[in-house]
């Protein structure tokens, strides 16, 4: 049996449901117009050759060849803690040279939902947080940066999604909080 508040409740759940499919749409358009150019835009950018080379030097240490080359001590630069570099070049091992590009797209369409989860979560409205979170991804800065196979989007993403959680162990009730010591 239905009651008027469930009934009155249905249009809403499904205006809802009918948006995200829209946006789910709109990030997909979005990532194949992007994939649809990744053979040719952009050009070949150094960042990208550098930190894949970065990433192959410090899986093979013992390299006689490097992009980075430090010419006082006769090596190459050998950054250990810059583990993106490791993941770009495990990725263009795996799948290509366009691995790296599309690696670093993947990490841009989550980083946009991440994006629309937490402006939801801060209690903005269904049509303008999805907006704004496709104005990120899109913006200029963060299309250059993925495009060129950074892996700022992953970073983004996390970041992101770090701030997510922190909002819902706000939201959480006090009840169901573990005691702080």
């Amino acid at each position: 049996m239905h009651t008027i508040a469930s009934v009155k409740q249905r249009p809403a759940a499904r205006s809802g449901i009918a948006l995200y499919r829209l946006y789910l749409l709109s990030l997909l358009i979005a990532g194949m117009i992007q994939l649809s150019t990744i053979g040719f835009a952009p050009y070949l950018h150094l960042d990208e050759f550098m930190i894949i080379d970065l990433g192959r030097i410090v899986m093979n240490p013992g390299t006689d060849w490097s992009i980075a080359w430090l010419p006082g001590s006769d090596q190459p630069v050998f950054f250990w803690f810059y583990l993106g570099s490791v993941a770009q070049e495990l990725v263009f091992r795996l799948a290509g040279e366009y691995g790296p590009r599309i690696f670093a797209l993947a990490g841009a369409l989550l980083a946009a939902r991440v994006m629309l989860t937490y402006l939801l979560l801060r209690g903005t409205r269904r049509i303008p947080a999805a907006v704004l979170s496709l104005v990120f991804l899109l913006d200029p800065l963060f299309v250059q940066s993925y495009s060129m196979g950074r892996l700022d989007s992953w970073t983004l993403a996390c970041g992101l999604f770090s701030c997510v959680l922190l909002r819902q162990a706000k939201l959480r009730p006090q009840s169901l909080r573990r005691p702080s010591f």
